[in-house]
């Protein structure tokens, strides 16, 4: 019987890698710290206050500090849009009329008290209402951007908007030095909420030149939404050499 030695064949197939970019999720917790502008009170012109936080109810002018978050769910001014941006939770500990201080101090207790990915800092506006030294304000925000990562979350510090308009016009420098301090804070994400605000500011606080009115708190909730987006993206997958994945050498032997 004669054999018939079919010599080697020799089948390479080489592959090139692809990776597809990974989705965003950013439907965790949100943990909200800050003053009245994070409670969500707001005033209008003809006098009536307001307290998101405490489900719109009317305080006194002469009560305002019993607008208080208190890490209720959900609620406040830009809160329930930044839910509807993220599907996350918000907890809100925004108390009206605090200075950077005052978080500080009720700060660990918050982060002990509500479970979050991120924790969302706005602080700074009554600082600059009674003129506490901006370096004092910003070592405040850097001693809860520290604890929060201490508490390993993640966090974001937003500016504050202005004051141009009313009673507190004439101190919008403070504001404008306040926020250049916290927009040079390169080791942490920064949303910018001054820079959208401050084109039509008019429109977008209450009505009391001071708060947020409904276009503000959405503007600030997108602030916070593209903050978060930025933390998520995706780094760019390695690629592979085209020939890097090869199939091993595939050996015939027919016999006859």
């Amino acid at each position: 019987m004669n054999k018939l030695v079919v010599g080697l064949i020799l089948i390479t197939i080489a592959f090139g890698s692809s990776s597809a970019t990974a989705q965003q999720n950013v439907s965790t917790d949100i943990l909200t710290m800050g003053d009245s502008l994070t409670a969500g009170l707001a005033g209008n012109r003809f006098g009536v206050i307001r307290c998101a936080a405490l489900g719109g109810i009317i305080v006194a002018a002469d009560n305002q500090r019993s607008c208080r978050g208190d890490g209720r769910l959900n609620v406040g001014g830009w809160q329930p849009a930044l839910r509807g941006l993220t599907g996350s939770n918000t907890f809100n500990f925004g108390n009206s009329g605090e200075i950077t201080t005052e978080m500080v101090n009720r700060f660990q207790a918050a982060l002990a008290s509500r479970p979050s990915k991120y924790v969302l800092i706005l602080g700074g506006t009554n600082d600059v209402i009674v003129n506490r030294p901006r370096a004092e304000t910003i070592a405040n925000i850097r001693r809860m951007i520290d604890a929060t990562r201490a508490a390993n979350r993640i966090p974001i510090v937003g500016t504050i908007p202005p004051l141009l308009l009313g009673r507190f016009a004439s101190i919008n420098s403070r504001v404008v030095e306040l926020n250049a301090m916290i927009n040079a804070l390169t080791d942490v994400e920064v949303a910018d909420h001054y820079a959208v605000l401050v084109t039509n500011w008019g429109i977008h606080n209450s009505g009391d030149t001071i708060h947020l009115g409904p276009s503000g708190n959405q503007l600030v909730a997108q602030g916070w939404f593209e903050a978060i987006e930025r933390i998520n993206v995706p780094d760019e997958p390695e690629v592979e050499p085209a020939d890097s994945a090869v199939v091993p050498t595939l050996s015939l032997l027919l016999l006859e």
